[in-house]
């Protein structure tokens, strides 16, 4: 156990929360701390009291008991070796807090008054002494790019009979060797074309995210029980047949259990008191149901520092793996650019314990913090592979104690495209070069992106799950990554061009020009495609226009006639009923905040698109 830190008071310190966004009991967004003092702190923690529970912080240290009155009394940490905070300096953070009660807060600001604080006033807790959560002990080194190995298991491991080199899980199919499969949020509206991106951007397998538990512990898309997986629902329907159309062109997916937000089967699975045997039949049903070759479980936040579920979910596995032996299974970790944390050390060693076969070893190479990944110091490129040179001795000692080998083979890494949620953290596609060269240099098993939708142009600066925040053209990541390890032919041609839009489900990728097919009733349907900025409507035929999802498109469409043509919003799904029908000098407007896409149309008065002329998904 290290030393105790000294805790210094918020007089010391300023603390601020910028928030970002929120879904169902859980915000998010940036916490930055500031040496307001005159002096470089060394060996620190920070105390304060807050209504809020956080989930977690990035790159420290969390401990937090709820108080007498209901507030918490919060203590953060930084990590041995980026202890240091120079005068006037910050160190910024990814972080998640809980919202009392769940569902939504009415305003978000809100959080950024509660958990801040300027450094004045009465400081919340009294100074003193803290112990904080149990760290391996190591050296302060003032270089974060070659810290000292982190020991993952301070004893002894318990004997096991050993297993054979896990690199390859029998006949897993494309999933067997080194790979390039990007992820791609399935539970975005609409729902991403997989055969149109695969064609668009030359990629031919994805990780397909996430499948999490619903509160009766169901599995299902974003935990959503309209999202399971024999629902009825268009949204489900349409995702599993995205997943038929990519395979039936020579694709595959892999689909990630888990992720950041809500809460993954193995936490829901313990919590509710059932057995690993129930939980692996859990897991055979989805492989089953999916027709899965391989599967990946994302364990961070909360779930990361959950060691009864982690143990839970080992020995689920363990036996599923007796079931269905041809599943390869990868775990996808946080990670700094030191190695794993001692939570994620936890993970992989309850899984060898339990006598998982982990076919890879993947890291989220994101969201690090600027005291362990200093902005200035290196490139996100060279910090991504910091971090997977890192894990790999980690994993090398750790798979050695239980007699087995871990290769470059079984090696993973992930980094979130252009701007990340912290957002001094920028990985451009020069950082994806320098990956992509050391991936090919070490053979590692797998390389991917958070997220297909994010490999697009946006605001400068902005986080968001549909575009990177950077002024890079749409499929500049994928146009460096495509061909890494196996590259499945994707048939119906178009495989080499970059970019593309992700489409409605089963709709075009992107075609130039809008694409008329034959509608109900004897209307036309016009499909329009990102590329398209101007159209103009037949006279005397009666069309139906669907827009697709294209960032910051504005979009004229001439000639359109209420009450015989009609604006088709339904491929948004539910993010179309944030829609706004606003008059212009010109004509009607329809404002598309969510991906801020606007849809002239000359000359029409917006009180002429009622329900029949503007159709809305759900409305």
């Amino acid at each position: 156990m290290s030393p105790s830190r000294e805790v210094l008071i918020v007089a010391q310190l300023s603390l601020s929360f910028s928030p970002t966004s929120q879904w169902s009991g859980v915000f998010e967004g940036t916490l930055q701390i500031t040496n307001t003092g005159s002096t470089t702190l060394n060996d620190w923690s920070l105390v304060f009291s807050s209504p809020f529970e956080l989930r977690s912080v990035s790159d420290f240290t969390l401990n937090q008991q709820q108080q007498a009155d209901g507030s918490w009394r919060i203590t953060l940490t930084p990590p041995n070796w980026g202890g240091a905070l120079a005068p006037g300096s910050s160190s910024s953070s990814y972080a998640q807090g809980l919202i009392p009660g769940g569902g939504l807060l009415p305003d978000l600001a809100e959080t950024a008054s509660l958990l801040s604080s300027d450094g004045s006033g009465t400081p919340p807790v009294e100074p003193g002494p803290v112990d904080p959560a149990p760290v391996d002990p190591a050296p302060a080194d003032p270089d974060p790019v070659d810290p000292a190995p982190v020991d993952p298991a301070p004893v002894d491991p318990t004997p096991v009979d050993p297993l054979p080199p896990t690199s390859g899980s029998g006949d897993s199919g494309l999933w067997s060797g080194s790979f390039y499969a990007p992820y791609v949020d399935m539970t975005l509206y609409p729902v991403p074309d997989l055969d149109g991106l695969a064609r668009a951007n030359g990629v031919g397998m994805f990780t397909l995210g996430f499948l999490q538990a619903t509160q009766d512990g169901t599995p299902a898309w974003a935990g959503l029980p309209a999202l399971s997986l024999d629902s009825s629902n268009e949204q489900a329907i349409a995702i599993r047949r995205e997943i038929e159309q990519l395979r039936a062109a020579g694709g595959d997916v892999m689909v990630s259990l888990g992720g950041a937000s809500g809460i993954s089967l193995s936490q829901s699975a313990a919590a509710s008191g059932r057995s690993a045997a129930e939980l692996a039949d859990t897991y055979v049903a989805i492989v089953d149901a999916l027709g899965l070759k391989a599967i990946d479980f994302d364990i961070e936040g909360a779930a990361v520092a959950d060691p009864v579920a982690n143990a839970l979910n080992s020995e689920a596995l363990a036996l599923m793996q007796a079931a269905r032996p041809d599943v390869a299974t990868w775990y996808t970790l946080p990670v700094l650019p030191q190695g794993l944390t001692l939570d994620g050390l936890n993970v992989v060693e309850a899984a060898l314990q339990a006598g998982v076969r982990l076919d890879g070893v993947n890291v989220m190479a994101m969201n690090y913090g600027d005291i362990v990944a200093p902005p200035g110091l290196q490139s996100q490129g060279e910090y991504a592979i910091d971090a997977a040179e890192s894990t790999f001795a980690q994993m090398s000692e750790l798979f050695g104690r239980y007699g087995q080998s871990f290769g470059w083979d079984q090696m993973g890494v992930t980094p979130m495209i252009g701007v990340n949620d912290v957002t001094s953290h920028i990985f451009t596609p020069a950082d994806a070069q320098l990956v992509e060269d050391f991936a090919r240099q070490q053979g590692l098993g797998m390389l991917s992106m958070w997220s297909m939708a994010r490999d697009t142009p946006g605001p400068i600066g902005q986080v968001s799950p549909v575009h990177s925040g950077q002024d890079a053209a749409a499929g500049s990541f994928a146009a460096i990554w495509e061909d890494y390890g196996i590259d499945p032919v994707i048939s119906g041609g178009g495989g080499d061009t970059p970019g593309g839009d992700p489409g409605t489900g089963g709709g075009p990728a992107d075609p130039a020009d809008p694409v008329t097919n034959p509608g109900g009733g004897g209307e036309q349907l016009v499909e329009i495609g990102g590329a398209s900025l101007r159209l103009t409507a037949q006279a005397g035929v009666a069309e139906r226009f669907r827009p697709s999802y294209a960032w910051g498109r504005d979009l004229v469409i001439e000639g359109f006639l209420p009450g015989e043509d009609v604006l088709d919003l339904t491929g948004f799904w539910a993010e179309g009923q944030q829609a706004r029908v606003l008059q212009t000098p010109d004509g009607a407007m329809v404002d598309l905040p969510f991906n801020q896409q606007t849809i002239s149309l000359p000359g029409v008065n917006a009180s002429a698109l009622d329900g029949g002329s503007l159709v809305i998904w759900g409305v």
